[in-house]
Protein backbone atom coordinates (compact mmCIF):
# COMPACT_ATOMS: atom_id res chain seq x y z
CA UNK A 1 0.00 0.00 0.00
CA UNK A 2 1.31 3.43 -0.98
CA UNK A 3 0.45 6.00 1.70
CA UNK A 4 0.96 9.76 1.44
CA UNK A 5 1.50 11.80 4.61
CA UNK A 6 0.73 15.51 4.51
CA UNK A 7 1.09 17.45 7.74
CA UNK A 8 0.97 21.09 8.70
CA UNK A 9 -0.66 23.56 11.03
CA UNK A 10 -3.70 23.85 8.70
CA UNK A 11 -4.52 27.21 10.26
CA UNK A 12 -6.79 27.24 8.34
CA UNK A 13 -6.70 24.50 5.67
CA UNK A 14 -7.00 26.33 2.35
CA UNK A 15 -7.11 25.65 -1.38
CA UNK A 16 -3.31 25.74 -1.56
CA UNK A 17 -3.20 22.71 0.74
CA UNK A 18 -6.12 21.04 -0.99
CA UNK A 19 -4.86 21.42 -4.56
CA UNK A 20 -1.39 20.19 -3.62
CA UNK A 21 -2.84 17.18 -1.78
CA UNK A 22 -5.12 16.22 -4.65
CA UNK A 23 -2.51 16.52 -7.39
CA UNK A 24 0.20 14.79 -5.36
CA UNK A 25 -2.19 11.92 -4.59
CA UNK A 26 -2.93 11.55 -8.29
CA UNK A 27 0.66 11.82 -9.54
CA UNK A 28 2.04 9.48 -6.89
CA UNK A 29 -0.77 6.96 -7.45
CA UNK A 30 -1.55 6.79 -3.74
CA UNK A 31 -3.78 4.19 -2.17
CA UNK A 32 -4.35 6.42 0.84
CA UNK A 33 -3.60 9.98 1.94
CA UNK A 34 -3.20 10.93 5.60
CA UNK A 35 -3.76 14.55 6.60
CA UNK A 36 -2.23 15.28 10.00
CA UNK A 37 -2.73 18.70 11.64
CA UNK A 38 0.14 19.57 13.98
CA UNK A 39 -0.50 19.89 17.69
CA UNK A 40 2.43 22.19 18.46
CA UNK A 41 4.42 22.95 15.29
CA UNK A 42 8.17 22.74 16.07
CA UNK A 43 9.27 25.23 13.41
CA UNK A 44 6.88 28.11 14.12
CA UNK A 45 4.73 29.59 16.84
CA UNK A 46 0.97 29.40 16.41
CA UNK A 47 -0.46 32.89 16.04
CA UNK A 48 -2.22 34.21 19.12
CA UNK A 49 -5.96 33.71 18.85
CA UNK A 50 -5.61 30.68 16.58
CA UNK A 51 -8.52 28.22 16.78
CA UNK A 52 -8.45 25.35 19.24
CA UNK A 53 -7.18 22.01 17.99
CA UNK A 54 -10.70 20.65 17.68
CA UNK A 55 -11.58 23.37 15.16
CA UNK A 56 -8.45 22.90 13.06
CA UNK A 57 -9.15 19.17 13.05
CA UNK A 58 -12.78 19.68 11.99
CA UNK A 59 -11.80 22.08 9.20
CA UNK A 60 -9.13 19.67 7.95
CA UNK A 61 -11.73 16.91 7.83
CA UNK A 62 -14.00 19.09 5.71
CA UNK A 63 -11.13 19.83 3.32
CA UNK A 64 -10.10 16.17 3.34
CA UNK A 65 -13.56 15.06 2.30
CA UNK A 66 -13.39 17.25 -0.77
CA UNK A 67 -9.82 16.15 -1.54
CA UNK A 68 -10.98 12.52 -1.49
CA UNK A 69 -13.76 13.24 -3.95
CA UNK A 70 -11.49 15.18 -6.30
CA UNK A 71 -8.63 12.68 -6.28
CA UNK A 72 -10.53 9.41 -5.95
CA UNK A 73 -8.05 8.46 -3.21
CA UNK A 74 -9.05 7.49 0.33
CA UNK A 75 -8.29 10.38 2.68
CA UNK A 76 -8.07 10.04 6.45
CA UNK A 77 -7.51 12.90 8.88
CA UNK A 78 -5.59 11.91 12.02
CA UNK A 79 -5.35 13.66 15.38
CA UNK A 80 -2.13 11.75 16.04
CA UNK A 81 -0.02 14.86 16.68
CA UNK A 82 -2.72 16.77 18.51
CA UNK A 83 -3.17 13.89 20.94
CA UNK A 84 0.55 13.66 21.64
CA UNK A 85 2.12 15.86 24.30
CA UNK A 86 4.88 18.27 23.39
CA UNK A 87 5.99 19.51 19.99
CA UNK A 88 4.82 17.67 16.89
CA UNK A 89 8.03 16.21 15.53
CA UNK A 90 7.67 14.40 12.21
CA UNK A 91 9.99 11.58 13.23
CA UNK A 92 7.65 10.64 16.12
CA UNK A 93 4.70 10.60 13.74
CA UNK A 94 6.53 8.42 11.22
CA UNK A 95 7.53 5.95 13.93
CA UNK A 96 3.88 5.57 14.90
CA UNK A 97 2.76 5.20 11.29
CA UNK A 98 5.45 2.64 10.55
CA UNK A 99 4.12 0.54 13.43
CA UNK A 100 0.61 0.89 12.03
CA UNK A 101 1.66 0.16 8.43
CA UNK A 102 4.71 -2.13 8.73
CA UNK A 103 4.62 -3.08 5.05
CA UNK A 104 3.35 0.20 3.63
CA UNK A 105 5.33 2.54 1.38
CA UNK A 106 5.26 5.88 3.21
CA UNK A 107 5.63 9.11 1.25
CA UNK A 108 6.21 12.27 3.30
CA UNK A 109 4.91 15.37 1.48
CA UNK A 110 6.27 18.83 2.18
CA UNK A 111 6.51 22.29 0.69
CA UNK A 112 9.46 24.45 -0.31
CA UNK A 113 10.40 25.90 3.07
CA UNK A 114 10.37 22.55 4.83
CA UNK A 115 12.36 20.87 2.05
CA UNK A 116 15.15 23.43 2.10
CA UNK A 117 15.34 23.39 5.90
CA UNK A 118 15.19 19.59 6.21
CA UNK A 119 18.74 19.35 7.58
CA UNK A 120 17.62 21.25 10.71
CA UNK A 121 14.80 18.82 11.50
CA UNK A 122 14.93 16.41 14.43
CA UNK A 123 16.45 13.04 13.38
CA UNK A 124 16.56 13.66 9.61
CA UNK A 125 18.50 10.41 9.07
CA UNK A 126 15.73 8.40 10.67
CA UNK A 127 13.07 10.27 8.72
CA UNK A 128 14.88 9.30 5.51
CA UNK A 129 14.83 5.65 6.64
CA UNK A 130 11.15 5.67 7.54
CA UNK A 131 9.69 7.42 4.50
CA UNK A 132 10.35 8.68 1.02
CA UNK A 133 10.47 12.49 1.06
CA UNK A 134 8.50 14.21 -1.71
CA UNK A 135 8.73 18.00 -2.00
CA UNK A 136 6.25 20.10 -4.00
CA UNK A 137 7.10 22.97 -6.29
CA UNK A 138 5.11 24.86 -8.88
CA UNK A 139 5.65 23.62 -12.42
CA UNK A 140 5.34 27.19 -13.68
CA UNK A 141 8.32 28.32 -11.59
CA UNK A 142 11.94 28.03 -12.66
CA UNK A 143 12.64 25.87 -9.61
CA UNK A 144 13.41 22.44 -11.05
CA UNK A 145 17.20 22.84 -10.94
CA UNK A 146 17.24 24.12 -7.35
CA UNK A 147 14.94 21.34 -6.13
CA UNK A 148 16.93 18.67 -7.97
CA UNK A 149 20.16 19.95 -6.44
CA UNK A 150 18.66 19.96 -2.93
CA UNK A 151 17.31 16.43 -3.41
CA UNK A 152 20.74 15.20 -4.48
CA UNK A 153 22.38 16.94 -1.54
CA UNK A 154 19.98 15.32 0.94
CA UNK A 155 20.38 11.88 -0.63
CA UNK A 156 24.16 12.14 -0.36
CA UNK A 157 24.01 13.18 3.29
CA UNK A 158 21.16 11.07 4.67
CA UNK A 159 20.64 8.29 2.17
CA UNK A 160 17.06 7.28 1.50
CA UNK A 161 14.85 8.70 -1.21
CA UNK A 162 14.26 12.41 -1.86
CA UNK A 163 12.15 13.54 -4.79
CA UNK A 164 11.06 16.91 -6.14
CA UNK A 165 7.53 16.81 -7.57
CA UNK A 166 6.35 19.50 -9.99
CA UNK A 167 2.67 20.37 -9.55
CA UNK A 168 0.52 22.26 -12.04
CA UNK A 169 -2.35 23.26 -9.77
CA UNK A 170 -0.46 24.68 -6.81
CA UNK A 171 -1.82 27.98 -5.48
CA UNK A 172 0.46 30.23 -3.47
CA UNK A 173 -1.47 31.23 -0.35
CA UNK A 174 -0.14 33.15 2.62
CA UNK A 175 -1.87 31.74 5.70
CA UNK A 176 -1.03 34.93 7.60
CA UNK A 177 -2.70 37.12 4.98
CA UNK A 178 -5.60 34.68 4.77
CA UNK A 179 -6.28 34.94 8.49
CA UNK A 180 -5.95 38.71 8.40
CA UNK A 181 -8.57 39.00 5.66
CA UNK A 182 -11.09 36.65 7.19
CA UNK A 183 -13.11 39.18 9.17
CA UNK A 184 -13.54 41.42 6.13
CA UNK A 185 -14.57 38.53 3.90
CA UNK A 186 -11.67 38.89 1.45
CA UNK A 187 -10.31 35.41 2.15
CA UNK A 188 -13.37 33.41 1.11
CA UNK A 189 -12.07 32.69 -2.41
CA UNK A 190 -9.07 30.78 -1.06
CA UNK A 191 -11.14 28.40 1.06
CA UNK A 192 -13.33 25.40 0.38
CA UNK A 193 -16.93 26.63 0.89
CA UNK A 194 -17.53 24.10 3.66
CA UNK A 195 -14.41 25.28 5.49
CA UNK A 196 -15.43 28.92 5.15
CA UNK A 197 -18.92 28.10 6.42
CA UNK A 198 -17.46 26.33 9.43
CA UNK A 199 -15.30 29.38 10.19
CA UNK A 200 -18.35 31.65 10.06
CA UNK A 201 -20.57 29.49 12.22
CA UNK A 202 -17.85 28.97 14.86
CA UNK A 203 -16.80 32.65 14.90
CA UNK A 204 -13.17 31.85 14.06
CA UNK A 205 -10.49 34.33 12.95
CA UNK A 206 -12.47 37.37 14.04
CA UNK A 207 -15.58 36.56 11.98
CA UNK A 208 -17.97 37.50 14.76
CA UNK A 209 -21.15 37.46 12.70
CA UNK A 210 -24.58 37.73 14.24
CA UNK A 211 -25.85 34.31 13.23
CA UNK A 212 -29.44 35.48 13.60
CA UNK A 213 -28.93 38.20 11.01
CA UNK A 214 -27.08 36.49 8.19
CA UNK A 215 -27.25 37.47 4.56
CA UNK A 216 -27.98 34.77 2.02
CA UNK A 217 -24.34 34.93 0.90
CA UNK A 218 -23.21 34.17 4.45
CA UNK A 219 -25.88 31.55 5.06
CA UNK A 220 -24.98 29.51 1.97
CA UNK A 221 -21.47 28.36 3.04
CA UNK A 222 -22.73 27.77 6.58
CA UNK A 223 -25.42 25.51 5.15
CA UNK A 224 -22.83 23.63 3.10
CA UNK A 225 -20.66 23.09 6.17
CA UNK A 226 -23.34 20.82 7.66
CA UNK A 227 -23.32 18.45 4.69
CA UNK A 228 -21.14 15.42 4.08
CA UNK A 229 -18.56 15.84 1.32
CA UNK A 230 -20.36 13.75 -1.31
CA UNK A 231 -23.64 15.52 -0.75
CA UNK A 232 -21.95 18.92 -0.80
CA UNK A 233 -20.19 18.08 -4.07
CA UNK A 234 -23.49 17.04 -5.61
CA UNK A 235 -25.16 20.25 -4.54
CA UNK A 236 -22.31 22.43 -5.79
CA UNK A 237 -22.22 20.50 -9.05
CA UNK A 238 -25.86 21.08 -9.90
CA UNK A 239 -24.97 24.13 -11.97
CA UNK A 240 -23.66 21.93 -14.79
CA UNK A 241 -26.57 19.58 -15.49
CA UNK A 242 -30.02 19.96 -16.93
CA UNK A 243 -31.45 17.19 -14.76
CA UNK A 244 -30.02 18.47 -11.50
CA UNK A 245 -29.08 21.94 -12.56
CA UNK A 246 -29.17 24.96 -10.30
CA UNK A 247 -32.81 25.91 -10.29
CA UNK A 248 -32.23 29.58 -10.80
CA UNK A 249 -35.67 30.73 -11.94
CA UNK A 250 -39.11 30.48 -10.47
CA UNK A 251 -40.73 28.88 -13.50
CA UNK A 252 -38.46 25.85 -13.36
CA UNK A 253 -39.15 25.33 -9.68
CA UNK A 254 -42.84 25.64 -10.35
CA UNK A 255 -42.63 22.89 -12.99
CA UNK A 256 -40.62 20.64 -10.65
CA UNK A 257 -42.70 20.95 -7.52
CA UNK A 258 -45.59 23.31 -7.97
CA UNK A 259 -44.44 26.16 -5.76
CA UNK A 260 -47.18 28.84 -5.74
CA UNK A 261 -46.62 32.03 -7.65
CA UNK A 262 -46.91 34.22 -4.55
CA UNK A 263 -43.50 32.93 -3.41
CA UNK A 264 -41.76 34.29 -6.48
CA UNK A 265 -40.80 37.68 -5.12
CA UNK A 266 -39.18 36.22 -2.01
CA UNK A 267 -37.14 33.48 -3.69
CA UNK A 268 -33.40 34.02 -3.35
CA UNK A 269 -31.55 30.85 -4.38
CA UNK A 270 -32.35 27.21 -4.92
CA UNK A 271 -30.05 24.23 -5.18
CA UNK A 272 -32.37 21.23 -5.49
CA UNK A 273 -32.01 17.89 -7.20
CA UNK A 274 -35.74 17.80 -7.66
CA UNK A 275 -36.01 15.78 -10.85
CA UNK A 276 -33.93 12.94 -9.42
CA UNK A 277 -35.51 13.28 -5.99
CA UNK A 278 -32.17 12.96 -4.26
CA UNK A 279 -31.05 15.93 -2.22
CA UNK A 280 -30.08 19.54 -2.40
CA UNK A 281 -30.02 22.87 -0.70
CA UNK A 282 -32.69 25.49 -0.78
CA UNK A 283 -31.93 28.97 0.47
CA UNK A 284 -35.03 31.13 0.57
CA UNK A 285 -36.06 34.34 2.22
CA UNK A 286 -39.25 35.47 3.84
CA UNK A 287 -42.55 33.79 3.01
CA UNK A 288 -40.98 31.33 0.57
CA UNK A 289 -39.60 29.28 3.46
CA UNK A 290 -42.95 27.73 4.31
CA UNK A 291 -43.58 26.70 0.71
CA UNK A 292 -40.12 25.32 0.19
CA UNK A 293 -40.34 23.06 3.21
CA UNK A 294 -43.46 21.46 1.74
CA UNK A 295 -41.60 21.04 -1.55
CA UNK A 296 -38.60 19.44 0.15
CA UNK A 297 -40.75 16.99 2.11
CA UNK A 298 -42.89 16.13 -0.91
CA UNK A 299 -39.81 15.08 -2.88
CA UNK A 300 -38.14 13.26 -0.01
CA UNK A 301 -34.94 15.19 -0.51
CA UNK A 302 -32.61 17.00 1.83
CA UNK A 303 -33.15 20.72 1.93
CA UNK A 304 -31.89 23.73 3.77
CA UNK A 305 -34.01 26.80 3.99
CA UNK A 306 -32.81 30.12 5.30
CA UNK A 307 -34.85 33.21 5.95
CA UNK A 308 -34.75 36.65 7.43
CA UNK A 309 -37.67 38.51 8.95
CA UNK A 310 -40.31 36.23 7.44
CA UNK A 311 -39.27 33.25 9.54
CA UNK A 312 -42.41 33.52 11.64
CA UNK A 313 -44.26 31.79 8.79
CA UNK A 314 -42.50 28.60 9.83
CA UNK A 315 -44.54 28.52 13.03
CA UNK A 316 -47.83 28.28 11.17
CA UNK A 317 -46.66 25.33 9.09
CA UNK A 318 -44.97 23.46 11.93
CA UNK A 319 -47.75 23.97 14.44
CA UNK A 320 -49.98 21.68 12.36
CA UNK A 321 -47.45 18.84 12.68
CA UNK A 322 -47.22 19.01 16.47
CA UNK A 323 -43.79 20.64 16.41
CA UNK A 324 -42.90 23.56 18.61
CA UNK A 325 -44.33 26.80 17.32
CA UNK A 326 -41.67 29.35 16.42
CA UNK A 327 -44.05 32.11 15.44
CA UNK A 328 -42.40 35.47 16.00
CA UNK A 329 -38.84 34.19 15.67
CA UNK A 330 -36.79 36.48 13.44
CA UNK A 331 -33.35 35.49 12.27
CA UNK A 332 -31.40 32.94 10.27
CA UNK A 333 -32.58 29.37 10.13
CA UNK A 334 -31.44 26.14 8.52
CA UNK A 335 -33.86 23.32 7.86
CA UNK A 336 -32.82 19.84 6.70
CA UNK A 337 -35.12 16.96 5.87
CA UNK A 338 -34.49 13.43 4.60
CA UNK A 339 -36.48 10.23 4.42
CA UNK A 340 -33.74 8.29 6.17
CA UNK A 341 -32.85 10.50 9.10
CA UNK A 342 -35.93 12.66 9.48
CA UNK A 343 -35.81 16.36 10.20
CA UNK A 344 -32.81 18.24 11.43
CA UNK A 345 -33.31 21.82 12.49
CA UNK A 346 -30.64 24.41 13.17
CA UNK A 347 -31.47 27.73 14.71
CA UNK A 348 -28.55 30.05 14.23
Amino acid sequence: MKIGIYGGSFNPPHLGHQNAAVEAAEKCALDKLLLIPAGIPPHKVMEQGSPANEHRLAMTRLMGGQAALQSGVEVEVLDLEMAREGKSYTVDTLRALRRQYPNGELLLFMGTDMFFSFESWRAPEEIAELAKVVAFYRNADDSAAAFAAQAEKLRARFGGSFEALALDRVIEVSSTALRAGMASGTSEAMLEPQVYGYILREHLYGTNLDLKRLTVQQLRPIALSYLKAKRCAHVLGTAAGADVGIVGDFQRIQRAGGIPAQAENTLVQVFLAGTRREHGIAVFAGRAVQTVQLFVKRHGCVGIAGSGNGIDQLGQQRAGTGEQDVDGFHGSFLYMYSRRSGRKKYFL
